[in-house]
């Protein structure tokens, strides 16, 4: 699931990030609910029951031995 655009946070839930997904699709993930590997999700808009999913993070800058220093969220992975 690859994110598209990152929409902010669910009003009046700041610990729940909204985001576009590239198939047009709307997650919404509580970071409150993570364990340190996966958080609780859900479609927006949708009677779909929750899911588990872990984020897919890609390296955006590194030391000078090449060693990665900080990273961008690019997506999530369901957890099954």
């Amino acid at each position: 699931m690859k994110i598209k655009r990152d929409l902010g946070h669910l009003e009046g839930h700041w610990l729940v990030g909204v985001y576009e997904l590239e198939d047009g699709r709307c997650i919404c993930v509580d970071r409150g609910t993570s364990n340190g590997e996966t958080m609780t999700a859900w479609w927006k808009d949708s009677d779909e029951p929750e899911f588990e999913v872990k984020e897919i993070l890609e390296p955006c800058s590194f030391d000078d031995d090449g060693e990665p220093l900080q990273y961008d969220l690019i997506g999530f992975e369901e957890v099954y």
